[in-house]
């Protein structure tokens, strides 16, 4: 039996029991369309690249704003999955998880730079479904 309280190496590390990695996502990346005729550049995500992996997935935060008449619910996520250094997430590509819900990515992080886990900041998106 491995001793986490007296290893401070362990006691830090973003140990995750297996089973809490129970989340089927996708991480979607995506390109720069050309400019149209306004000039306007978007981003075009490609559903076809996409990575999948077994994640946990934790609220930080759920608030609603009212925005003049309307109330909008704004949701903070914390995604943590095995690293891959073949796929590197970056900000503002987009999650798809299996039950449907839809979220962009904030910011990456991996832990200590130890390459075993990224957590990834998110904002949920609200009624945004995939084809």
């Amino acid at each position: 039996m491995v001793n986490f309280q007296n290893n401070p190496r362990l006691a830090r590390s973003p140990w995750i029991n297996p089973g809490a990695l129970r989340h089927a996502i996708q991480i979607i990346p995506f390109g720069i369309s050309a400019p149209d005729a306004s000039g306007n550049v978007t981003k075009v995500y490609k559903p076809n690249l996409a990575y999948k992996c077994w994640a946990k997935i934790d609220v930080i935060s759920d608030k609603q704003v009212n925005y003049g008449e309307s109330f909008q619910t704004e949701s903070t996520h914390q995604i943590t999955a095995r690293y891959d250094p073949d796929f590197v997430p970056t900000a503002n590509m987009q999650i798809l998880t299996g039950d449907g819900n839809t979220y962009t990515i904030n910011s990456v992080i991996d832990f200590e730079g130890r390459h075993q886990f990224i957590v990834l900041l998110c904002t949920a998106l609200e009624g945004v479904a995939w084809l």
